[in-house]
């Protein structure tokens, strides 16, 4: 009997254990992809800023500074605050808030004793430029000039539970498998494996449901500690990403919980939905009969019956996921079978032949074994089931889009992660549309651009034409040069003339599209020597879904890392050498970047001076183009480009052309990627590649 007792004791303790190790290690996972992780820390608060509330707060915070430093600008607020509210949704500035959440992180984990703020100290400059626009003249502290968004001050306690957490991020990884094992122990040694198993259940789903009680209770905190209540607002809204994160690893362990104890009632699945359809027949068989009632009835079906019809959608999703559940409802009993055995009915289990406790103590060993009875988990599972749906229907129906996974390389290096995007050498590739693989007549390159890209190419030089397919021609595409030439869907990537090749210049941004789509760490330049319409790129880039990754550089600013550029997800800098400027992100190519002459008749041109002399683009230019390829008389041949692209040329011109023109080369265009070792040198000029002989 003693032995009996030990090992009921033991099997419940290990299983109680196993669930609260396996829950823990759920959270703590949680908190070390979404958390501790600073790249992932950043991109969930930049996604924040989607919120109309956090913008609508931020804009106020800065246009409050701005009037703070210059009074007179109260006259013109409302200009003000329109224009400030534009800054808010700009690029420039989400890369200015990621900068800023960055340093809270910081004083979150590795700070100790200060408050963690957000505090936007570079939008000075943006600021003087908004007040200049309204005829006003800022202080010359302009620089120093920012707004704090909020300002938290941990207490003590809340702190080192934060670094203690942090310090044991590592445990993520191991504590949910060992959970599992303690949990199959304590089955295994416990004399009634259901009762083990319902503890565990309902150890699982209690800790979980108090886990999401406390995530409302920390918003509430934070909330509280703010007195201005748009702010509070907003920085609930700034939570709400990582609090969605941590309702959904509270929900599956929750879900896996309630869906065991359901199992544990061990009933048929289809008898639990007869009970439920039986109950509510009766239940309207009870309500009172009348005309107005009957027309109440009807009015209510008929407004159901014509929301099925008008979304059926969601009654789809409900009804698979219903579906869902009863499958695994009854996978999970049906295991319970087999590893506890059946439920044994009342009169079979073995009573204890002492009879002398008192009415209380048999009455309190009722309850107990009631609540811990098949009925009992079952009635818990239902209620806790109701919580989950709600909170779960929370959770997902007020989704958005996920910030990218923790930044670990960027275009392929670690170290150039932190560089701003114009200390970043890249590698491109002149008239990059003009491909073997696309049949063009003197192509420049024999890869398609999709293969580039994957080469390695991160700056392509495209030009893009109007032009017209003729069935007279067999298809061929015949260049429209005329002044009311347009349409998005007329758009090619050709050379000189549309009739010697041409791309649908759609396919080409489709390529480009699903290249950032498979590599979420790289950043693409595209130089587009453009003979269309500005609004025509843009229709075509949106068609593309690109527009929304482009990046709107504002002039005489720094320029982000790639990291930021990578976070904000603005990974596609678009210039233009004609008609760049409006709208704003449609640079014009060369006021942002300077260039080398483009014609060199042979390949030891390239080796002279001359080469790295001045050709377009003001000598301060952030962007320094180096144009690295032959174009003899004839046909232009890929053996040229084999020579052209000797890893070490690459290396001696653009070092020869830095101390001539005091600017490092940043884009280094060439023909024929695939020949020769031009990424070899790319690297070496980055310093993250041995430097080739």
């Amino acid at each position: 009997m003693r032995d009996g007792r030990v090992r009921t004791l033991a099997g419940l303790f290990l299983a109680a254990i196993g669930a609260l190790t396996l829950l823990a290690g759920t959270l703590l996972l949680w908190a070390s992809d979404d958390l501790f992780d600073r790249d992932r820390f950043v991109g969930h608060a930049v996604t924040g800023l989607e919120s109309p509330q956090v913008h609508e707060a931020l804009a106020a915070r800065l246009t409050d500074q701005l009037i703070a430093a210059e009074p007179d600008l109260v006259v013109a607020r409302p200009v003000i605050e329109w224009t400030v509210s534009g800054l808010v949704g700009s690029d420039q500035f989400r890369v200015t808030f990621g900068r800023a959440v960055g340093v809270a992180h910081d004083e979150l984990f590795t700070v100790s004793g200060v408050p963690v703020r957000v505090e936007l100290r570079e939008v000075g400059t943006q600021l003087a430029a908004i007040a200049d626009q309204v005829g006003a003249e800022l202080p010359a502290e302009v620089d120093d000039l920012g707004a704090v968004l909020a300002t938290y001050d941990l207490r003590r306690t809340e702190s080192r539970l934060l670094r203690a957490a942090e310090r044991t991020r590592a445990l993520g990884a191991a504590l949910p498998p060992i959970g599992v094992i303690l949990i199959v122990a304590g089955v295994v040694v416990a004399v009634d494996r259901r009762r083990a198993i319902g503890l565990a259940g309902a150890c699982l789903g209690a800790g979980a449901l108090l886990g999401l009680a406390a995530l409302a209770v920390v918003r509430w905190r934070i909330e509280a500690s703010i007195s201005d209540p748009l702010l509070a607002a907003a920085v609930g809204d700034l939570v709400d990403p990582f609090a969605r994160g941590a309702r959904r690893a509270l929900i599956v362990p929750a879900a896996a919980a309630m869906v065991t104890l359901a199992a544990l009632a061990d009933r048929q699945p289809l008898a639990v939905l007869g009970d439920l359809v039986t109950s509510a027949r009766e239940r309207a068989a009870a309500l009172p009969s009348g005309r107005a009632v009957d027309l109440v009835r009807v009015a209510a079906l008929a407004a159901i019956g014509l929301a099925l019809v008008a979304q059926p959608g969601p009654v789809t999703r409900v009804l698979v996921t219903a579906i869902g559940a009863l499958a695994l409802f009854e996978a999970t009993a049906s295991l319970m079978r087999l590893v506890a055995g059946p439920r044994p009915a009342p009169d079979a289990v073995p009573r204890p032949p002492s009879t002398r406790r008192s009415a209380a103590d048999r009455s309190a060993t009722v309850r107990i074994r009631a609540a811990t009875s098949g009925a009992g988990w079952g009635r818990f599972a239902l209620g806790g089931v109701v919580v989950l749906a709600a909170v779960g229907f929370a959770a997902v129906d007020r989704s958005v889009a996920q910030p990218p996974s923790p930044v670990v390389a960027c275009n392929g290096h670690p170290q150039l992660c932190d560089r701003p995007f114009d200390d970043v050498v890249l590698l491109g590739t002149h008239n990059a549309g003009a491909t073997v693989a696309d049949g063009f007549i003197a192509p420049y390159q024999e890869l398609s651009v999709a293969d580039q890209l994957d080469a390695g190419a991160r700056a392509l030089l495209l030009d893009v034409f109007y032009g017209t397919p003729s069935d007279r021609l067999g298809g061929t595409v015949v260049t429209d040069l005329s002044p009311d030439a347009s349409g998005a869907d007329r758009l090619f990537t050709c050379h000189g003339r549309c009739e010697i090749g041409a791309r649908p210049f759609a396919h080409t941004l489709a390529d480009i599209a699903e290249f950032l789509d498979a590599n979420p760490a790289e950043v693409v330049v595209l130089f587009v020597e453009d003979y269309v319409r500005p609004d025509d790129v843009a229709t075509a880039l949106t068609d593309a879904g690109l527009l929304d990754r482009v990046y709107d550089h504002s002039p005489g600013s720094d320029w982000p890392t790639l990291r930021e550029m990578i976070l904000a997800d603005t990974r596609v800098i678009v210039l233009a050498e004609n008609d760049g400027g409006e709208p704003s992100w449609y640079h014009a190519g060369f006021d942002l970047v300077m260039d080398t002459p483009f014609r060199f008749p042979t390949v030891e041109s390239l080796d002279t001076d001359d080469a790295c002399a001045e050709n377009r683009g003001p000598d301060e230019a952030d962007l320094f183009l180096l144009n690295h390829w032959v174009q003899p008389d004839g046909p232009v041949l890929p053996s040229l480009g084999e020579r052209a692209n000797e890893s070490a040329r690459i290396i001696a011109r653009s070092e020869r052309c830095e101390a001539l023109r005091g600017a490092r080369p940043t884009i280094i265009a060439i023909d024929f990627l695939g020949r020769g070792d031009p990424l070899a040198a790319v690297d070496a000029l980055n310093g993250v590649g041995p430097p080739a002989s």
